[in-house]
């Protein structure tokens, strides 16, 4: 049996980042079957920890040291926002009737 010194585990600093990688996930199995729905989600996610960066002292020096995947989810946080106005702004083609049998 491993025991953990005191004060290790989940504690309250953990959760904000813990809550972002869930909902970036859960928000990514969303959006395989709504993707609306997934990307709002994901987006959330996203707005969340940014959010969290501004209000915790000296946050906005950690955008320095931000990795890749930071970057890459805000633009695909764009990308799910430019399709879902596209979606609503650009009529669905005409189906043609089926043929006859």
């Amino acid at each position: 049996m491993v025991l953990l010194p005191r004060g290790a585990g989940l504690e309250a600093g953990y959760l904000g980042p813990l809550l972002v990688l869930i909902l970036l996930i859960v928000g990514g199995i969303v959006a395989l079957f709504k993707g609306i729905v997934g990307g709002i989600i994901g987006l959330i996610g996203v707005l969340i920890f940014t959010i969290a960066l501004f209000t915790i002292p000296f946050g906005m020096f950690v955008f320095n040291f931000l990795g890749i995947g930071y970057y890459l989810a805000w633009i695909g946080a764009i990308i799910c926002i430019i399709s879902i106005i596209w979606k609503r702004l650009v009529p669905a083609p005409p189906v043609p009737p089926p043929p006859p049998t």
